[in-house]
């Protein structure tokens, strides 16, 4: 078989091999099995011829045996010598192992057996032997065994043997020879399309033909299908001959209009890049030239305001001073839009509070509503981690923005922020933020383009509102940066809900500062629902048990149950101290409740009317989380919590950290020298000037300075050149002075040129005194 398999022999040879095997195997099975016949049929003759003669003398033994004459039971095997084929005759007695009679051939002495066959017949090698039984008067008396020759039936076997491989041999020559005429058909054809198709593979040449025989057997059927196959490879051909000839010209045609469309690219491509280049350069120029007169402005101002005033000069001023602020929020706008299309905006993670965030500016940006019906609340859901990891700047960017707009198109009615969780991960929380308000809406037109820079709602001549149109598009891309998305769904005259989802992580080991109430009761008397819903989930944070409900109806009971041991907040805006004695069992002792009244701006009259009636404690409606956390230490006998600092410089202890140190101020622009030294004079700083960077490398050995404030942009030598050299020359005396960059810069990779540069802190104009102050408290301790 594993020549039939064998991928290198021929068809031919596996016909002929196939076909001789084939009449071989049948012709050897065909003599086996007469073979087999013969042998059995010449055994069967032989125990016939033997079971003849045994029955014959098994009669004649019978009487000399029933009667024990074993001579003449001897005599009567003698009678054998006649006959053909027996070798030898034993008789046993009943029972008996051992021949009691016995006769055999002269010079033949079979082995007789140990007793008679079993079944009356034993094939031996030379002999078979024939067990007879002699029975006299119906009775066994003993058993004759005749042993009968095989040496003839050996003999036919033998040429019966010699005359099959006679004729096998004949026969399989003859199979071979009809194979060999046979595989002639089969194999010629296959051989000569073999042919054909060795010539077409090698010489390409689909003109030649297979021949084709007489008749429709499978090999003509064959032949003719393929040289039908190589009739359509050479038209195929022949079309794509055609059509290589025609895409060659058109790819010459093509070629031509790439290259001229690639040197078209390339030319647009230097001038984006040329254009881009000259952005850049505009807006560094343009920062910087704004930002330079708009530190005198704002820094003056500042000055100004702190002198005394009348109440007519400080309202001008203070007027001045939020127009310079709107100015530098557009600035600031554009840069950032700039920063992020360029792919510039990193987010700088740091650990901070959610509640703290939300309170302060929520209750900074409330100011704008004072002469508006307007409910500003947050909500901080329970589940929300009290700290997280995240960029408190650009997140306090994107809320500013999404309240500041709500608040601008909200006449009346409320707005609120809630932040929830939408996802929670091992160390990761997925939060989302919402801000809804009641404003005027946005139509469904107009909410595929607000996202887009420099796009309002209302971009006509008469808009009632004004801006960039860049504030949603730059909380769009930061909402990115975090990992979100923002949403809006809004219907015009009812309002507007702008969402997105930002990932947060969660600090190590940061302990929380709030107060722990550890299960003090609490009730919470406030009709706005989201109101009421963001203090229980605020003081239930803090472990308080509330109890919260929607008027003063319900407040005695909890005041039976507590015994004036908790605490009460109430809403003095949408209550009536009326209501109190009705509501309000007289048993009572009002005088040890433990109350805390909540008002904004616009209801200060009726906080008053509840002062006159309980001691209460007075919260600032939005909610301040410092302001409640004070209270609660204070009403509780609770630690006091520790509160954050307002900002950077707003603590007394920069300010007398200040004192007696002496300052070298490299600066260029008088206004700026002058606003930088009446700053830093006011605190007790010595203040010496240099109008250059070439100046204040010359004073900076010349005298002793505790800090250099230096400008990047200045004649001759700029800052950051001579703070390279300043560096140098410190490194080989072994002394380094802290150095401060007061820059207009502030392009993303500013900071880095003065960090790199060798500068130890940054700061870009206009430069508020507090921060400044701070900065100062940072560097020289």
């Amino acid at each position: 078989m594993k020549f039939l398999k064998a991928p290198s022999r021929s068809i031919r040879s596996r016909l002929i091999v196939m076909l001789t095997l084939t009449t071989c195997f049948g012709i050897v099975l065909t003599g086996a099995t007469v073979y087999g016949i013969l042998v059995r049929g010449a055994q069967e003759r032989i125990v016939f011829e033997s079971l003849s003669l045994g029955r014959v003398l098994a009669g004649a033994a019978a009487p000399s045996l029933e009667f024990e004459q074993i001579d003449e039971t001897q005599l009567s095997l003698s009678t054998l010598k006649g006959s053909q084929g027996i070798l030898a005759a034993w008789v046993y007695a009943t029972n008996g192992d051992v021949p009691i009679a016995r006769w055999n051939k002269s010079g033949v002495e079979p082995p007789a057996p140990a007793r008679p066959p079993a079944g009356g017949v034993l094939v031996r090698d030379d002999d078979i032997l024939v067990g007879v039984p002699i029975r006299s008067r119906g009775e066994s008396c003993g058993t004759l065994v005749l042993s009968h020759d095989r040496s003839r039936e050996r003999r036919l076997m033998q040429e019966f043997l010699q005359i099959g491989i006679l004729v096998v041999s004949a026969v399989l020559a003859f199979s071979a020879l009809i194979a060999w005429r046979l595989q002639r058909t089969i194999s010629h054809p296959i051989r000569q399309l073999v042919k054909v198709t060795s010539e077409i593979s090698e010489r390409q040449d689909y003109d030649l033909r297979a021949p084709v025989s007489e008749g429709e057997d499978e090999l003509s059927q064959l032949a003719k299908s393929f040289n039908s196959m190589i009739e359509r490879i050479r038209r195929r051909d022949a079309e794509l001959d055609e059509h290589r000839e025609h895409l060659e010209g058109l790819i010459m045609e093509r070629t031509g209009d790439l290259m001229q469309a690639n040197a078209s690219l390339r030319a647009a491509k230097e001038r984006a890049e040329e254009a881009a280049r000259a952005k850049s350069e505009f807006l560094a120029n343009m920062s910087h030239e704004i930002r330079t007169p708009l530190n005198g402005v704002i820094g003056m101002t500042s000055l100004l305001m702190d002198s005394e005033l009348t109440a007519e000069q400080r309202d001008l001023l203070e007027t001045v001073s939020a127009s310079a602020e709107n100015l530098l929020d557009i600035i600031n706008d554009i840069l950032d839009l700039s920063k992020i299309e360029a792919g510039q905006m990193d987010l700088n993670d740091q650990t901070f509070s959610l509640a703290e965030l939300l309170s302060n500016l929520t209750r900074s940006l409330a100011a704008t509503t004072r002469t508006r019906p307007i409910k500003l609340a947050w909500r901080l859901a329970s589940d929300v981690p009290r700290r997280v990891l995240a960029d408190q700047l650009r997140l306090r960017q994107i809320l500013a923005n999404l309240i500041g707009n709500a608040l601008k198109f909200t006449s009346e009615g409320h707005v609120h922020v809630s932040i929830e969780v939408a996802e929670r991960r091992e160390k990761e929380f997925l939060l989302e933020c919402s801000v809804q308000d009641t404003g005027i809406g946005i139509p469904p037109e107009k909410q595929r383009t607000i996202f887009e820079p420099f796009r309002q709602a209302d971009g006509s001549t008469t808009r009632r509102f004004g801006g960039t149109g860049l504030g949603l598009a730059i909380c769009q891309r930061l909402v990115a940066l975090f990992g979100g998305t923002l949403r809006v769904e809004s219907e015009q005259g009812q309002g507007s809900v702008f969402s997105f989802t930002f990932e947060v992580g969660l600090p190590d080991g940061d302990e929380t500062s709030a107060p722990d109430l550890k299960s003090a009761p609490v009730a919470i008397v406030v009709p706005d629902e989201f109101l009421r819903r963001s203090l229980a989930d605020l003081i239930g944070g803090m472990g308080g048990s509330v109890e919260a409900m929607e008027s003063l109806q319900s407040l005695s009971v909890w005041i039976q149950k507590t015994r004036s041991t908790g605490a009460i907040i109430l809403d003095t805006e949408s209550l009536d101290p009326i209501d109190w004695d009705a509501a309000v069992t007289s048993g009572v002792d009002s005088e040890h409740l433990h109350v805390i009244g909540l008002h904004s701006f616009i209801g200060v009259s009726r906080a008053d009317q509840w002062k006159q009636k309980l001691d209460l404690a007075l919260i600032g409606l939005p909610l301040k989380l410092s302001e409640l956390e004070r209270e609660f230490s204070a009403i509780l006998g609770l630690r006091p919590a520790v509160v954050e600092p307002l900002g950077p410089g707003r603590d007394g202890k920069i300010d007398d950290a200040a004192q007696g140190l002496r300052v070298l101020l490299a600066e260029d622009n008088p206004v700026n020298q002058r606003l930088a030294r009446a700053m830093l004079e006011r605190k007790g700083v010595t203040v010496e000037v240099a109008n250059n960077g070439k100046e204040a490398l010359e004073k900076r050995f010349s005298g002793e300075f505790d800090l250099v404030l230096m400008d990047v942009q200045m004649p001759e030598m700029g800052g950051l050149e001579a703070t390279r050299k300043i560096r140098e020359q410190e490194k080989a005396l072994g002394v380094h002075v802290p150095i401060l960059a007061l820059t207009a810069n502030a392009l993303a990779g500013d900071r880095d040129m003065c960090l790199d540069a060798g500068m130890d802190e940054y700061l870009t104009k206009p430069i508020r005194p507090e921060a400044l102050l701070a900065a100062i408290q940072r560097l020289v301790p």
